[in-house]
């Protein structure tokens, strides 16, 4: 879809009579204004729309190829189930850009309208060329509607390609034959419980312990157990003091949404875009941050015009940029992440390594520190990563030899609770790993 090139004819008015009302600089400008906004918009639309072109393109439609409801290929069944959740996914994107392109609609619609009025009320006070030039532009304000319609005609028809994907895959069902192979006969909630758990202290925090499997959905009561793509198994400590979950939640939210804040403006200042679109949950976080600090950010985050995409300079981004990292940095001080991982290297073989989260002084990158693991002490060697922005340090907990990473991978393997002791930010932490599913990640390594 191309975007709108359009030549704007100025208003040429170079004397008015006293009596003239309406044909004025002013409401030229203003008209000018009204049709550079919403060209503005189509433009933003029509990106937004080439953005999602890559995928539609690459996505592999089973809706018509496909002439039988019941599957007996268990992995095939859970294939086209995948597909039909990211065609969802693919379709509310798809929905969401028609809200905007509609705004764009409206917009041209009033820009025509204010033209047309315009070129009228030149004539009747007998400013002809003007006439000529505002009825111009009227015509240019059509084409650019048309061109908005014609891209919300385009946006249906991938929509409606997507969600006809979606509706055919809903009615899929697997053979009595392949269910047989499907494992475990558990709900959504015992599926969730399986591999995720939740602890709330007697003073009020909450410690969240996630093993190394994830549940995969079938139907209501019907999960698998498989292990994670990155073989990892994560305790996080939330200091909530209210043992609320929606505060785990909350926390968790705020996290992503600055993340992805900092990475957009990191966009913006390299040039690779120039808009802020954010809607939903990551809307309302943005919205209320801006709001409470209005003095220290450049521009407002409003909702309604994040939700269109909010027009932001590199000098804009690297200033919202800077107060995000550090309003991420306020909230990350209220979790604190423990990860244990499986690594496999082609020189080194399997490992084991133990994240958490650390101030890593300049002077002190690396390091040696002896831990507790289930009651032996084990050498660990120490090194640190900062991932690039977000101003997170973490240090990297290896075992120092051969015994010591035995020891380790063993405990893994026949305990299911492995309990680690380690100093993060000058204070003790008695950290317990769930350790189910982690002899699957490592014999899959």
């Amino acid at each position: 879809m191309k975007k709108l090139f359009l030549l704007i004819l100025l208003f040429l008015i170079t004397s008015q009579s006293a009596q003239a009302a309406y044909c004025t600089d002013r409401n030229w400008d203003k008209a000018l204004e009204l049709l550079s906004k919403y060209r503005g918009r189509y433009d933003d639309n029509v990106d937004r729309y080439n953005e999602r072109i890559k995928p539609y393109n690459e996505f592999e439609f089973v809706s018509g190829r496909i002439y039988t409801t019941v599957i007996n290929d268990l992995d095939f069944y859970d294939l086209l189930k995948d597909n039909g959740q990211k065609a969802a996914i693919e379709a509310e994107k798809f929905n969401s850009l028609k809200k905007q392109v509609k705004v764009t609609i409206k917009g041209l619609k009033n820009a025509r309208d204010v033209w047309k009025k315009l070129a009228d009320y030149c004539y009747d006070e007998d400013f002809y060329e003007d006439y000529k030039l505002g009825r111009s532009n009227m015509r240019l304000s059509a084409d650019a509607l048309k061109d908005a319609e014609d891209l919300r005609k385009d946006i249906d028809r991938l929509r409606e390609k997507y969600v006809k994907e979606v509706e055919f895959i809903s009615h899929l069902k697997l053979s009595d034959e392949a269910r047989v192979l499907k494992g475990q006969a558990l709900t959504c909630d015992e599926a969730r419980d399986k591999t995720k758990r939740v602890e709330i202290k007697s003073n009020g925090s909450t410690i969240v312990y996630e093993n190394f499997l994830v549940a995969k959905h079938h139907s209501k009561i019907d999960h698998s157990l498989n292990i994670k793509k990155e073989p990892i198994a994560r305790t996080l400590f939330f200091d909530t003091r209210k043992g609320d979950a929606d505060d785990v939640k909350n926390i968790n939210a705020k996290i992503s949404t600055f993340t992805v804040l900092i990475k957009t403006m990191e966009e913006v200042i390299k040039g690779s875009r120039n808009r802020l679109f954010a809607e939903g949950r990551d809307g309302e976080i943005l919205a209320s941050w801006s709001k409470s600090n209005r003095t220290a950010l450049p521009i407002e985050l409003t909702k309604e015009k994040m939700a269109v995409g909010l027009a932001i300079t590199p000098s804009e981004a690297q200033i919202i940029q800077k107060q995000a990292i550090q309003a991420r940095l306020q909230v990350t001080e209220l979790r604190k992440l423990f990860a244990v991982q499986v690594n496999s290297d082609k020189k080194q073989g399997k490992s084991i390594s133990i994240a958490f989260n650390d101030i890593c002084d300049e002077v002190d990158k690396a390091g040696k520190i002896v831990a507790p693991v289930n009651g032996k002490e084990v050498a660990f060697t120490l090194t640190c990563w900062e991932p690039e922005l977000t101003g997170d340090s973490y240090r990297i907990a290896t075992p120092s030899n051969k015994k010591g990473m035995n020891y380790l991978v063993s405990e893994f393997k026949k305990k299911t609770w492995v309990t680690v002791v380690l100093e993060s930010q000058n204070k003790q932490h008695e950290v317990q790993f769930w350790a189910n599913g982690f002899t699957r990640s490592w014999n899959a390594l």
